[in-house]
């Protein structure tokens, strides 16, 4: 997060959630997101979490930067608890919970319950 960056947090259920799975003990950690598009990977489930958050981050301060926050946070039904900057110069980091249910076969089924 960028010093003094202002925080921006949501009302209502704003947690995003994510799959996630290994092929193997020694294979690397995969997550989907599917509600906004994204997949991660990390050596350790530690480093998965850092890089899914990060991906929130610059995806969301992307959209910011583009102008369309807004929209995308109304299509949504996220809604900020403080005034979002008008400006794209200014610092912003988001508050945005998440949900990380771990898979056992792959991509396709869930066999554990989640995980924060």
């Amino acid at each position: 997060m960028p010093l003094g960056a202002q925080i921006i947090r949501f009302a209502g259920d704003t947690t995003v959630a994510w799959r996630a799975f290994r092929r193997s003990d020694t294979a690397p950690w995969v997550a989907i997101c599917d509600s906004l598009r994204l997949t991660s990977q990390g050596d350790t489930w530690e480093e998965l979490m850092q890089t899914c958050a990060e991906m929130v981050q610059v995806l969301l301060r992307d959209i910011y930067e583009e102008g369309d926050l807004a929209r995308f946070l109304s299509e949504r039904g996220w809604r900020p608890l403080v005034e979002i900057p008008a400006h794209s110069t200014d610092a912003v980091s988001f508050d945005i919970p998440m949900n990380v249910a771990i898979q056992r076969n792959g991509p396709s089924g869930f066999s554990q319950p989640a995980v924060q």
